[in-house]
């Protein structure tokens, strides 16, 4: 399940919001508890993209739409999936990311 929480006036759009629950359930799979916090610099400290895994069936990302570039947002929400699913920086990740990318994830 992903829960979505705006915390700035940022949306995002429809076609991001079914894309983000599919990647999700993809790669977390579908009883996976995760809480997607739309938010600016003051709960990122400037940073892009963080993520917490809590459990290992319940994590948070906080997603800073304000600092995404040269990433797309689609490719930040995808890059702290793969952390919560037990990936660091690694070969292994960026094939993770490209095989979640080709998966819907564009």
């Amino acid at each position: 399940m992903l829960e979505l929480t705006y915390k700035i006036k940022y949306k995002l759009t429809a076609r991001e919001t079914f894309l983000f629950k599919k990647v999700a359930d993809k790669a977390l799979g579908k009883k996976y508890d995760l809480s997607l916090v739309i938010c600016g610099d003051k709960l990122t400290n400037k940073h892009n993209v963080l993520s917490y895994p809590l459990s290992k069936d319940i994590g948070e990302i906080f997603l800073n739409p304000k600092r995404a570039k040269p990433f797309t947002l689609t490719h930040l929400f995808i890059h702290a999936v793969a952390h919560l699913k037990g990936f660091d920086h690694s070969p292994a990740m960026d094939k993770f990311e490209q095989k979640l990318l080709r998966a819907g994830g564009r």
